[in-house]
């Protein structure tokens, strides 16, 4: 059912904000025939794909580690399980590779479980600003995160 999608339907379907529940229901497809023609894992041209996976992970890498998945995932305009895999190396690790990814090991980080965190639990030894004003979860980013 999903070849009868016209390139132009395909790039209205791109180009919507519209939940893909309904585009489905109004073209008779299945809901993951929209998602993966927006994801670009689906109805793509020749040499198209590779474009989307490299403005994809470009998307996710450029958002602060300190994020949640869900939050990056929002500001990058992908689904969350995309930006947890692009992130973590797990997915298109070959695509733009010099970009860092985090490393699985300290993603559950907090600067609460940081050597260099006060014992009584108010603030950075090093000073570092960020752990206040972003929480806890900056450590997932931070260069000087030592676990404990």
């Amino acid at each position: 059912m999903s070849a009868q999608l016209s390139p132009e339907i395909v790039a209205a379907i791109r180009a919507s904000s519209e939940p893909g529940a309904a585009i489905a229901r109004r073209l008779g497809v299945c809901r993951q025939t929209i998602s993966k023609i927006r994801t670009g894992k689906s109805h793509t041209s020749p040499g198209e794909s590779s474009q989307t996976r490299e403005a994809t992970v470009r998307a996710v890498l450029s958002q602060s580690p300190a994020l949640g998945h869900t939050e990056a995932a929002a500001l990058a305009g992908v689904d969350r399980d995309t930006t947890r895999r692009v992130r973590l190396g797990l997915k298109w690790a070959d695509v733009l590779p010099e970009l860092p990814r985090l490393d699985p090991a300290t993603w559950a980080a907090s600067c609460l479980q940081c050597k260099q965190w006060e014992a009584d639990g108010e603030r950075c030894m090093l000073g570092i600003p960020e752990c206040k004003s972003e929480g806890p979860t900056w450590a997932r980013g931070c260069g000087a995160y030592l676990a404990r």
